[in-house]
């Protein structure tokens, strides 16, 4: 009979931290959708953001707008708008789970703005999706106007 007598156990760590493997998670700002005096300028359209400051395993591509995922699990993602009125719009900009086309076939969750005459106005949504590996999610936007700097923004992380 073997005995096993341990008088401490600690996880591997690197300085004070525990070390985890990398989680799937992604921060973009800054549209860079057409756009007509400092907002987007086409309706019914993925929107898109240039300025990724963090995308952990490459699974958001800039290009398209899209964040694939790569292992099936629950997802937290998030999108703050803020809409540049000079175009003075009602409509909705939607997380969406596998949509396609210009719709918001697959929504999940909504930014609603309602056209309110001459004032920027932050719309934001966000929420837990349950996905399978290799969905996609994306931001879509039914109107015209979000605004294309820093102030509008789409995020996205695996919990688990």
């Amino acid at each position: 009979m073997s005995k096993l007598f341990v008088d401490e156990l600690r996880p591997k760590t690197n300085g004070n931290q525990v070390l985890m493997p990398d989680r799937p998670a992604f921060g973009v700002r800054q549209l860079s959708n057409t756009s007509s005096s400092g907002g987007t300028d086409t309706a019914n359209t993925v929107l898109k953001f240039n300025d990724v400051m963090y995308n952990i395993g490459n699974h958001y591509d800039a290009s398209t707008g899209v964040f694939t995922c790569p292992v099936a699990g629950s997802y937290f993602f998030s999108f703050n708008g803020l809409y540049n009125n000079a175009q003075n719009q009602s409509g909705a900009a939607f997380i969406r789970l596998n949509g396609s086309g210009s719709s918001s076939s697959g929504e999940k969750y909504r930014a609603y703005h309602f056209g309110s005459g001459s004032n920027y106005i932050q719309s934001s949504t966000s929420g837990v999706i349950v996905c399978a590996a290799n969905d996609t999610v994306d931001i879509f936007s039914e109107i015209v106007g979000w605004h294309i700097g820093k102030e509008t923004a789409f995020s996205g992380y695996l919990i688990g």
